[in-house]
């Protein structure tokens, strides 16, 4: 059928750029709401923090879409990435207080690197699946089909 050939839609894309910078935005707003708590912290860990939920949210919104893919998969997860970055403009800086230019270059280095890593996820997460669906058996399902361990 027309599996083969299946694309995302510019809906898809720009879902998963909205979901992408909400989820930085819920964490912006966490920081703001519980600033009294995170004032004690170094700021230097509070930017790696901020680093690695830019990174796992523009990976989680690569690998949605990603799956919607049968093929090009870096292509996909990059153009979500490049249209996360488009989009943060308009939903992630205008609740700062302040432009932060740190957060500006966090979002450039985070965006595209989870674009990559959801869609080497994507391929990774297929490939196995192939792998079980040619008759290998995976991990722990021998232990299943001889009735335990």
């Amino acid at each position: 059928m027309a599996d083969k050939d299946r694309k995302p839609s510019k809906t898809d894309y720009m879902a998963g750029a909205v979901l992408a910078n909400c989820l930085v935005w819920v964490w912006l707003q966490a920081m703001g709401y519980f600033s009294d708590v995170l004032s004690g912290l170094p700021p230097g860990l509070l930017s790696l923090a901020t680093s690695i939920v830019c990174f796992l949210s523009g990976t989680l919104a690569s690998y949605q879409v990603c799956r919607r893919a049968s093929s090009d998969h870096l292509v996909v997860g990059l153009k979500v990435a490049a249209l996360a970055l488009v989009v943060s403009p308009f939903i992630v800086l205008p609740i700062l207080e302040e432009f932060s230019l740190g957060l500006v270059i966090i979002l450039l280095v985070c965006f595209p690197a989870g674009g990559f890593c959801g869609a080497y996820l994507t391929i990774r997460a297929m490939l196995k699946g192939r792998t079980s669906a040619k008759g290998k058996p995976n991990e722990g399902e021998e232990d299943f089909k001889s009735g335990g361990p």
